[in-house]
């Protein structure tokens, strides 16, 4: 997420410095499998065994943090068929087109 190898411009070292994080970003380490399954990368660097959230209350319901990440999946799922659809469309009109971009600094620097 920078110019150069291994920079990030929008992670302060503890977190997103961002004004909005991607639904995309924010279900991880979640995912849907299958038709309804909730999923878990159990390899991913989200994952923190002393981390302070939980998946189910001490009554066994599902935590605050569950919900929102089922409200962020049920989101992504309900919205893939159109962004399928309007992909479609558009390379169907020809309004997609691959792009090249090559950057050069002033230091004549790759």
């Amino acid at each position: 997420m920078g110019l150069a190898a291994q920079e990030n411009l929008f992670w302060n070292g503890t977190e997103l410095d961002v004004a909005y994080v991607p639904l995309n970003i924010r279900r991880q380490p979640f995912y849907v499998g299958g038709e309804s399954a909730l999923c878990v990368d159990l390899d991913s660097p989200c994952l923190d065994e002393g981390g302070t959230k939980s998946l189910l209350n001490p009554d066994g319901s599902d935590s605050a943090h569950l919900q929102s990440i089922l409200a962020i999946l049920g989101e992504l799922v309900t919205g893939r068929a159109p962004t399928e659809q309007l992909v479609a469309a558009l390379l169907s009109l020809e309004l997609l087109a691959p792009l090249l971009l090559t950057l050069c600094w002033k230091t004549g620097r790759p």
